[in-house]
């Protein structure tokens, strides 16, 4: 369970073959109340998942300085013990992630802690308190002017007024001689703005200067340069048949299997380095790829099947 802890600080997910996989699940900081609560990191579990991607046994091989096998060999007679608890019991804890148990139909149910500290989102967060608002009092406010000002404002007014009527206006026109522009239609526009001359394009002159389009490009030539700029993706399966601390050690034994496997690569991860033989698209056929070589060559007893 230590190793499932580690795996699931740095990693979203965690699979455990035999009983399921292990999934970090991410919540956003909430207002509750008066409180503002931080985002926290909760875990749940999927008992349908139960293909091997090896993370698990990788790390405890790694940390154990035991090999593949044995770990893979640790793991199993582990859940095999637990779930054998949890037939005969009703609840059995699992480390700190939480506790098992069967429901009335005999499914595993699963049950996360309340505080998961292991996980880094969980440290170094508290919930914060909002300061209460104040409370405002609501006055209602008089405003009175003394009569005097009032008079002197209503003075002002009729003499803006007065001023207006008595402005030099035909009050004879109608009001739709005055909203429409009859006093442009005396003004002589094509003596102010004459015309410029007409040209005509049909010079042999201009026809002879006229710039010829673009000729279109080639249909192929740009398929062909996007499919350049297109990148192949890798394979997502590597067969795994060693693991080294040093890079020369685990060159030295991809330089053994070059003849055999051109495919053969070392690819570091962490402080250790890997030796690939080959990659797949597809999990199953890496894995079948994998018990075939397991079967068919001693010298790869110990492969496996990783995710890159």
């Amino acid at each position: 369970m230590y190793h499932i802890e580690r795996l699931l600080a740095s990693n979203d997910h965690v699979i455990v073959p035999g009983l399921g996989v292990f999934a970090v699940q991410k919540s956003s900081a909430v207002i509750r109340g008066n409180y503002i609560l931080p985002p926290r990191a909760s875990l749940g579990f999927n008992p349908m998942v139960q293909h091997n991607d090896g993370l698990l046994a990788l790390e405890i091989s790694r940390s154990q300085q035991i090999s593949y096998r044995e770990a893979s060999r640790m793991i199993d007679t582990f859940i095999s013990l637990f779930l054998e608890e949890v037939n005969s019991d009703d609840t059995e804890d699992f480390g700190n992630l939480g506790s098992f148990m069967l429901d009335s139909e005999g499914n595993l149910m699963f049950t996360p802690a309340g505080h998961l500290p292991f996980l880094p989102m969980n440290l170094g967060h508290r919930p914060i308190r909002l300061p209460m608002p104040a409370r405002v009092n609501n006055r209602m406010i008089e405003v009175r002017f003394p009569a005097y000002r009032i008079m002197r404002y209503a003075a002002a007014v009729v003499f803006i007024v007065s001023l207006l009527y008595s402005s030099g206006l035909n009050h004879n026109a109608t009001l739709h001689d005055q909203a429409t522009l009859n006093m442009f239609r005396t003004i002589n526009w094509e003596q102010l703005y004459p015309a410029k001359p007409a040209i005509s394009y049909s010079d042999s002159t201009l026809a002879s200067k006229a710039v010829a389009p673009y000729s279109q490009l080639d249909t192929l030539q740009t398929t062909a340069g996007t499919d350049d700029l297109l990148e192949k993706k890798p394979a997502p399966y590597s067969i795994v048949v060693g693991v080294f601390q040093t890079e020369a050690t685990a060159l030295r034994m991809a330089n053994t299997f070059n003849a055999e496997f051109p495919e053969t690569d070392v690819t570091s991860e962490g402080s250790y380095y890997k030796v690939t033989l080959c990659n797949f698209d597809d999990i199953k056929a890496a894995i079948h790829y994998m018990e075939q070589l397991r079967r068919e060559d001693p010298r790869f007893s110990d492969a496996w099947v990783i995710k890159n």
